[in-house]
């Protein structure tokens, strides 16, 4: 092997588990930040204006939808299906 070849090498091999490194840390940290027990911003009040309005948005990787389910309540749901995963809601906002 010749020294550029050994070069080549080390740098691949030090990249290559840098890489691997990072992308566990960088997880780690998008785990802690948004999926914490910690209250997260979901939107404002007056966006939900009237009962039965509703808006979506993403928190992390999950999207969710905020909704005035009564005249003093908003409720935040993850927007998925339980039973296959999938997104129950297409629309942005409604009323």
């Amino acid at each position: 092997m010749s020294l550029s070849d050994a070069g080549r090498e080390m740098t691949r091999r030090r990249f290559h588990t840098g890489s691997t490194r990072t992308r566990r840390s960088t997880r780690q940290s998008f785990d802690r930040i948004w999926y914490g027990k910690h209250w997260l911003y979901a939107g404002l009040e007056a966006e939900v204006p009237t009962v039965g309005s509703y808006r979506t948005t993403t928190l992390g990787e999950r999207s969710v939808i905020v909704i005035r389910s009564a005249e003093d309540k908003i409720s935040v749901l993850e927007n998925r299906c339980r039973h296959r995963g999938v997104q129950i809601c297409q629309a942005r906002r409604a009323r």
